[in-house]
C-alpha cells in the first residue's frame, strides 16, 4: 500500500497538470510544452516532498525514513528541474521573435533573387485563392510569383506579381526590379488603394517593394491581373514558388 500511495503521489500531479493545462486543452496539437511539463514536475516534486517528509512514503523506489532526508532531496531535485523547464520555456518565448526576424531577413534576399528566376510551372487566376491559402500555412520566406505579358503594361518586360510570407503574415508584394513593375508603381498602388488595400513601400537589402497585408489579398491580386492588366481569367500565368510546389503532388 505504501508503494502504491507513493506512485499515486508522484504521478497523479503530473497527469492532472498535463490534463488540465489550458494552453494544451485549447490547442489542436497533442504535444506538451516545456512550461506544462515543468509545472507538472514542480507539482510532483512538492507532493512527493510532503509525502516523504511527513508520511514516510517511497520516492523513486527508495524507502524514506521518518526524517525523509534521502527522498526529500530527490523531491527537491524534481521540483528544481521543473522550475528550470518553466524558465527555459519563457527564455525560448522571449527570443522567438528575434529568431523569426533573423530568418526573415536572411530569406528576403533569396526571395527577390528567386522571383526573377525562370518559371517552372503555370497557373490561372482561378488558382490564386488556393495558392494564397496555401501560403498562409507556411513559414517566413515562402513566396509565389505570377509572371505574364500584358499589352496594358507600361514597361517593356513581363509583369511580376508576388505573394510572400513575412513575419508570419501573407502579403502582396509589388517588387520594384523589372521595368514594368517600376514604371507601374504608382498605378498599381493607386489601384490597390481604391480597392481598400493601401500599399506601403519597404526596402530590404537595397530592394524596394510595395506591400499590403490583410484580408482579400487573393481578390486584389486577381483584380490587378484581370482588371488592371486586362488578362483573361483562363490565361496561363508563369509561376515561381518557394517553400511549396504547385500544383500540389497527389
Amino acid at each position: 500500500m505504501q508503494v502504491l500511495a507513493s506512485v499515486i503521489v508522484e504521478l497523479a500531479p503530473i497527469w492532472l497538470v498535463v490534463w488540465w493545462w489550458p494552453e494544451r486543452r485549447k490547442s489542436t496539437r497533442r504535444g506538451v510544452g516545456l512550461n506544462c511539463l515543468g509545472a507538472a514536475l514542480v507539482a510532483s516534486g512538492l507532493c512527493s516532498y510532503i509525502g516523504a517528509k511527513y508520511f514516510g512514503l517511497v520516492l523513486f523506489g527508495r524507502q524514506s525514513v521518518m526524517t525523509g532526508q534521502q527522498s526529500t532531496g530527490a523531491a527537491v531535485f524534481v521540483s528544481t528541474l521543473g522550475a528550470a523547464l518553466i524558465l527555459l520555456h519563457y527564455v525560448f518565448r522571449a527570443i522567438s521573435p528575434f529568431t523569426r526576424r533573423f530568418y526573415s531577413l536572411a530569406m528576403k534576399p533569396m526571395r527577390f533573387v528567386r522571383s526573377r528566376a525562370a518559371p517552372a510551372n503555370s497557373a490561372t487566376v482561378a488558382d490564386v485563392p488556393s495558392i494564397v491559402a496555401k501560403l498562409a500555412t507556411l513559414k517566413d520566406g515562402s513566396f509565389v510569383v505570377f509572371m505574364f505579358d500584358s499589352p496594358a503594361a507600361s514597361g517593356g518586360d513581363v509583369v511580376n506579381l508576388q505573394y510572400s510570407v513575412e513575419r508570419g503574415a501573407v502579403g502582396l508584394d509589388w517588387v520594384l526590379l523589372g521595368q514594368t513593375n517600376i514604371a507601374d508603381k504608382e498605378r498599381v498602388a493607386a489601384f490597390a488603394s481604391r480597392l481598400g488595400h493601401p500599399m506601403t513601400e519597404r526596402v530590404m537589402n537595397d530592394v524596394h517593394y510595395l506591400r499590403t497585408e490583410g484580408h482579400g489579398l487573393d481578390s486584389l491580386g486577381a483584380s490587378i491581373i484581370v482588371e488592371l492588366y486586362r488578362m483573361p481569367r483562363d490565361a496561363e500565368l508563369d509561376l515561381v514558388t518557394e517553400g511549396f510546389e504547385w500544383p500540389p503532388k497527389t
